[in-house]
């Protein structure tokens, strides 16, 4: 368990990808900086607890159409906010509590090394054969010029098969996670959902995270 690149875990791979040339230091770039990276967190979270997640989240009754933000109402999508630094309604800090138990997990099982134990904003989205996915960035105006921050993202649906689709596009480089396995990302890259192929709808959860100082810094 713990990071992958590209399948294989970081502290293996010695390769990365830049403009079609391989190079050596297991950062996917293109056209970016060398802090722009995408990881995937394997975990050894049991399938049991992903749907326990999933089915709090889907009966859920405050859902919202308002991301992405300052956006057309056309190409918004379904989003359940669940932490954002403000008072909710009890509902909502049940699944609160919930999502700290998942990121709690995740930072025993990886993020430790990448993140202060600390959640800007969490949420959950929704994603299903019928909606298409916008390239878009998040929190260039809400987060401290100062701040490096990263998103993780994992799906909810224990059964999620990779043919289904519903991978992760960043940084024009397609990704697949498995149930259980989380994505951790620049959100300032260019990103989105891959489509769907079938008739299930997914469901995502992600966290924002202020990451930890880069080790050469």
């Amino acid at each position: 368990m713990g990071l992958m690149i590209d399948g294989k875990p970081a502290e293996d791979k010695k390769s990365t990808i830049i403009n079609g040339t391989v190079q050596s230091d297991g950062i996917v770039k293109k056209g970016v900086d060398t802090t722009k990276r995408i990881k995937i967190l394997k975990t050894n979270i049991g399938p049991m607890f992903l749907e326990f997640l999933r089915y709090q989240f889907q009966q859920s009754e405050f859902w919202s159409f308002k991301y992405p933000l300052n956006s057309h109402f056309s190409k918004r999508h379904p989003k359940l906010t669940i932490i954002d630094g403000t008072t909710q309604s009890p509902p909502v800090e049940r699944l609160a509590g919930l999502s700290m138990a998942l990121f709690t997990l995740l930072y025993e099982q990886g993020l430790s090394t990448l993140v202060y134990p600390d959640i800007l904003w969490c949420g959950a989205s929704i994603k299903d054969r019928h909606r298409q996915d916008n390239i878009h960035t998040d929190h260039e105006d809400d987060i401290p010029k100062d701040w490096k921050v990263l998103k993780v993202l994992g799906c909810l649906n224990s059964d999620w098969k990779e043919e289904w689709g519903g991978g992760f596009t960043w940084n024009d480089n397609k990704y697949y996670a498995a149930p259980g396995s989380f994505y951790v990302f620049d959100p300032l890259i260019p990103h989105a959902a891959s489509d769907i192929f079938c008739d299930e709808k997914r469901i995502a959860i992600d966290f924002t995270l202020r990451a930890l100082p880069e080790k050469n810094s």
